[in-house]
């Protein structure tokens, strides 16, 4: 489950092992260069309270307490409005497809549901 904050948005990704898209699969390389530090982004303590709230809803479904609607898809929190873009395992992804070629936790989960 992972979430994050940037300027002006901000974005949770919550992954079932085996089963959804990982970041692998969605970025298919590590970014080059480090990315922005909250400190240098002007990031306040309310906003990263936003996205704890929908990593919070997002643990809830991937625990079978709370709707699975947020499952399977990256959102994106802009100010006013958010956005999901759907996602799919790729199976040439380097972390999770067919033939991994990097280590991963799959199989250790009590994923599937």
């Amino acid at each position: 489950l992972g979430g994050g904050k940037g300027a002006p948005d901000h974005y949770v990704f919550p992954v079932r092992p085996g089963i959804d898209a990982c970041y692998r699969c969605l970025f298919e390389t590590a970014p080059t260069s480090p990315g922005v530090v909250c400190a240098d982004a002007g990031v306040l303590g309310a906003t990263c309270g936003s996205v704890a709230a929908w990593q919070a809803r997002a643990a809830l479904a991937l625990s079978d307490l709370g709707p699975d609607s947020v499952l399977g898809r990256f959102w994106f929190l802009e100010p006013n409005q958010r956005r999901a873009l759907a996602c799919t395992r790729r199976t040439d992804c380097t972390a999770c497809g067919s033939s991994p070629g990097v280590p991963t936790t799959q199989g250790t989960h009590p994923w599937p549901r």
